[in-house]
């Protein structure tokens, strides 16, 4: 029993641009890694501590009251960015910094989103992850919480707004901030805010589960807007880059909370680098590369150096051949670690095959929206833009 508790806890040596360069000289992989600027100081606990996110516990969910019939024709792709475009804060990429904060982060950038959305654009709040993250005693604020909870949370108590309670999590970035406590729940604005803490806030009407299906999330998203959803996460994930990524190496590291925003197929012709890109990319690869130098990993240079060789002869030969050219279907992720990850915080990740379980556990809400002196819940029908 004792061994069995000490397991989750091994971690062993992370070696980030080694898994670079076994991935990217795969054939069979969707996606192109890279040394990832936000996770190249990270250790593989640290890493872990991020993913802290923890499933919906099946007697608790309330699922959406009605039988899905798909009468609409589901689109090939939607992304509610566009969707909506007077609604600013669905494409807004958060930095949860080094707190496991995902479950509050995403729960409250879903509610923010659809405030926007059942509003008309009438409502635009920019709320506190915070606030969620401290204050959620259901929850364990860095430690780890549920999206069931964080929506239960806003709809009890609300949720107030950034500039009320400002999240203090994702300014730290040297190494000690990996120590810091989740900070305490105050109830009360921060002193450079002109807001009142009690009158301050936004609430949920009622929060739901989606059914475990591709359809069902997706009618969700245009009917209504953004979803949350909890995947299981491994070391991969740490050197993503582009592409549709789907697991292929590494051990299991904790469970991520992330927002989902829409649905497309991915077709590599589609998507080679322009010019000013590939430049962009190159700039950034020589600053990873002096920045390794600088922290005398010798050992590691030489196998960052020939992956960079082979990554590039590989970009060349996936601008013709990388993905069939039906293409592979994904889910849009707006992710809470920063631009630096991904394409500029966007996560792709395949959609139809519960991958990492992506889809066996979306949570969402409906936003409480008051109109001339009454609450009214919004049915928002969707549009889609040619």
């Amino acid at each position: 029993m004792f061994l069995l508790f000490l397991i989750p806890f091994c971690f062993t040596d992370w070696d980030l641009s080694k898994m670079v360069h076994e991935i990217n000289n795969r054939n069979d992989v969707g996606w192109t890694a890279r040394v990832n600027p936000h996770f190249k100081s990270f250790n593989q606990k640290k890493f872990r501590s991020l993913n802290s996110a923890q499933h919906n516990p099946s007697f608790s969910l309330q699922f959406k009251n009605e039988f899905v019939k798909i009468e609409d024709e589901i689109p090939e792709s939607f992304d509610a960015r566009t969707n909506w475009p007077n609604c600013p804060t669905i494409g807004h990429i958060y930095d949860q910094g080094h707190c496991g904060s995902c479950w509050a982060m995403c729960s409250f950038e879903v509610l923010q989103d659809r405030f926007c959305i059942h509003s008309n654009g009438s409502e635009k709040p920019w709320l506190s992850g915070q606030d969620i993250t401290s204050c959620d005693s259901r929850s364990h604020g860095c430690n780890g919480g549920w999206t069931e909870t964080a929506f239960e949370y806003a709809k009890k108590a609300g949720v107030p707004t950034e500039e009320c309670v400002p999240y203090l999590m994702g300014k730290c970035h040297h190494p000690g901030c990996s120590s810091w406590q989740t900070p305490t729940c105050k109830k009360e604005c921060s002193s450079l805010s002109n807001y009142n803490y009690s009158s301050n806030r936004y609430y949920a009407s009622k929060s739901y589960s989606i059914q475990r299906n591709v359809e069902a999330i997706q009618l969700e998203l245009m009917r209504n807007g953004p979803v949350t959803a909890v995947f299981t996460t491994y070391d991969d994930l740490a050197v993503y880059w582009r592409g549709v990524y789907n697991h292929v190496m590494g051990s299991e590291q904790g469970l991520h909370a992330i927002k989902i925003v829409g649905w497309g197929v991915w077709r590599e012709s589609e998507h080679m680098l322009t010019e000013e890109e590939k430049k962009a990319e190159e700039e950034k690869r020589k600053r990873i590369e002096e920045e390794i130098k600088k922290e005398k990993r010798e050992d590691k240079w030489h196998d960052f150096k020939q992956n960079a060789l082979e990554k590039s002869k590989k970009v060349k030969r996936d601008e013709t051949k990388n993905n069939k050219e039906e293409g592979i279907p994904y889910w849009i992720i707006v992710n809470s670690w920063g631009e630096d990850f991904g394409m500029d915080g966007i996560l792709l990740i395949k959609r139809g095959v519960n991958e990492c379980g992506i889809e066996s556990d979306v949570y969402t809400g409906i936003p409480k929206i008051e109109k001339k002196g009454w609450l009214r819940e919004r049915e928002i029908r969707y549009r889609i833009h040619n």
